[in-house]
This record gives C-alpha cells, structure tokens and sequence, in this order.
C-alpha cells in the first residue's frame, strides 16, 4: 500500500497585509499544489 504525506505551509496572518495584494490567490496556489496551509499568528487587526 502506498502512503500519501501531505504537506503543510505555515503562513502568517500578515499575509492578509498590504505587501501581499492577493492573499487568495496565494493561498489558492498552494491547495491547487498539494499543500495545505496552517494560518498562524495573533491578532488580525495587528497586521
């Protein structure tokens, strides 16, 4: 039987700042990669 591994991202909650205009899309990116992303970080209002 063959395992499948999945792959986690670690991602900021500063993606949703201004330096990354289409925060969607990158994350978008990712699943359409195979890769599920982990938001981290404390408070949005902060970023």
């Amino acid at each position: 039987m063959e395992m499948e591994f999945v792959k986690y991202y670690d991602i900021g909650l500063n993606l949703f700042c201004r330096q990354f205009p289409e925060p969607e899309k990158i994350i978008n990116d990712a699943k359409a990669d195979g890769v599920c992303c982990i938001l981290t970080g404390t408070d949005m209002k902060e970023n």
